[in-house]
């Protein structure tokens, strides 16, 4: 995905992480076989891959190299919030219903409704796209 970046539009390779990231949570959710194991990992694993790479790097455009750290430690620290909470009701959703599915589910909903967002934001200021479309 780093490769890529440097060679098709980020926010695009970025939404293909997260589709192919979201996509392999939603097989997930209803994963019964080895065979279906291993499609889930060639989507998820490259997909959430992408994702971490794809941050980074669209972080640094967008934002720069003076805000970098400062925008990087609140991301982090969503990120925690997250990794903490979301363990937490996976487990009671599967105390409730017996199951992780609906967690997987969830998740991968979440994900996916991401793309939508991402790919329709505004290009990074000084972008080549921007640079073009000035006369």
């Amino acid at each position: 995905f780093g490769w890529l970046s440097d060679r098709i539009s980020k926010k695009y390779l970025f939404g293909v992480a997260l589709m192919m990231e979201g996509a392999g949570l939603l097989l997930f959710a209803d994963t019964h076989t080895v065979r279906q194991v291993m499609v889930f990992a060639l989507l998820f694993g490259p997909g959430y891959g992408g994702v971490a790479i794809m941050k980074l790097t669209m972080q640094g455009e967008y934002f720069g190299r003076r805000s970098f750290g400062s925008i990087n430690g609140l991301l982090s620290g969503i990120h925690t919030v997250g990794t903490i909470i979301g363990p937490v009701l996976a487990g009671w959703l599967f105390d409730v219903r017996g199951s992780y599915s609906l967690a997987w589910l969830v998740l991968g909903g979440a994900v996916l409704a991401a793309v939508p967002l991402l790919v329709t934001a505004g290009d990074p200021p000084g972008s080549r796209v921007q640079a073009a479309e000035t006369p």
